[in-house]
């Protein structure tokens, strides 16, 4: 008789006929941006919510990932950018993500100095912003979400192009988020001839913790193997605590706050 031995080959951690992996490759890309954090109030029936933005600029940037580190660096080129009136905004945004076959996890460090109210309702002259470059916004966070279906399904392929989906394929996403932040302005967020009319009329700060578990569901469509189209929408059970201040006012509040998340990407990939 004879005795033979044989190395087993280790078994695929996915499904190799829905996507391939290629960490060992390097992923660059161009790509656009514009980051945002807004701050709006709520108004009672029959008035427009009350809408601050920055004026942030159109990001032209490069990038690469290799192995599970991205690297994205972006300016706003004045040519991108034409003066528009809406007053400068100094920030710093900064967004961390990590896309594992099985994990997704978003990390915000969001600093922001200088708004304009964006309500149109209330922009009266033409071409005229009421600017509010005292109004500050700090903001710290995390989400996390589970791929219920990473043998089959990649969120890479798409996000980061460090893997290929190759056959259509969807996932359940199960997770939450944390956020703690605050709002601040010199004086009050509403304009002095409305204060009557919104119930935060005097509130000039505002301190907030967010948080709660979320679940959804992601695809991606898959079309002659390369071309892709991938969605997908999170709706996270949120609780809110937060706290106002402003003149001769003071209140905290803990309530209810669903929101939901989403991602969309279109592309075309090749194993090159």
């Amino acid at each position: 008789f004879k005795v033979m031995l044989a190395q087993q080959k280790a078994p695929s951690l996915f499904d190799t006929s829905y996507y391939e992996s290629y960490p060992d490759k390097l992923t660059g890309r161009f790509y656009l941006s514009k980051k945002y954090t807004k701050l709006t109030l709520e108004a009672p029936p029959g008035m427009p919510d009350l809408e601050y933005d920055p004026n942030t600029s159109l990001n032209l940037g490069v990038g690469a990932t290799y192995k599970s580190f991205t690297l994205n660096l972006a300016y706003g080129f004045g040519f991108l950018n034409p003066e528009s009136g809406k007053g400068k905004t100094k920030y710093l945004d900064l967004q961390c993500y990590f896309y594992t076959p099985k994990w997704t996890v978003d990390l915000f460090g969001e600093f922001y100095k200088g708004y304009y109210l964006a309500t149109k309702a209330y922009n009266f002259p033409i071409d005229y912003y009421y600017k509010r470059p005292d109004i500050r916004i700090n903001m710290i966070g995390a989400a996390a979400y589970r791929n219920l279906n990473d043998k089959k399904f990649s969120f890479r392929a798409s996000l980061v192009q460090t893997d290929w989906q190759k056959k259509s394929a969807g996932s359940v996403l199960i997770g939450g988020q944390i956020f703690y932040g605050i709002a601040k302005g010199d004086s009050a967020f509403v304009p002095v001839n409305f204060t009557d009319q919104y119930n935060q009329g005097g509130v000039n700060s505002v301190r907030f913790v967010v948080f709660g578990p979320g679940a959804g569901y992601a695809y991606t469509l898959v079309v002659l193997q390369n071309f892709f189209i991938t969605s997908s929408v999170v709706v996270n059970a949120d609780f809110a605590y937060s706290s106002e201040s402003g003149n001769q006012i003071k209140g905290n509040r803990f309530s209810f706050a669903p929101n939901f998340n989403y991602r969309v990407a279109i592309g075309y990939n090749t194993p090159t």
